[in-house]
């Protein structure tokens, strides 16, 4: 999920914050913010979870994996990965 941070109005600084489902093998989303598209997708296959971000010019990120680990990320296009249990 795309989540705003409410310290931070107008998206400035979001969470992604997805809520993986062993049952659910892709999930794709987005947001139009007043600071550009915020982009989200995931896979899940075999309890390999990967997490595709991208995060509008200007803005920042923190991402929660269903893991629990926390990265803050810039502007751009990330990627990420981990194995569900």
């Amino acid at each position: 999920g795309i989540q705003l941070d409410e310290s931070q109005p107008g998206f400035r600084h979001f969470f992604i914050k997805p809520q993986a489902n062993k049952n659910i093998g892709w999930v794709k989303g987005n947001y139009h913010s007043i600071n550009g598209n915020i982009e989200v997708s995931w896979t899940n296959k075999d309890n390999a979870f990967a997490l595709s971000v991208s995060v509008p010019a200007n803005t920042e990120a923190t991402v929660v994996m269903p893991d629990g680990k926390t990265q803050k990320v810039g502007s751009g296009k990330h990627e990420f990965k981990t194995l569900l249990k």
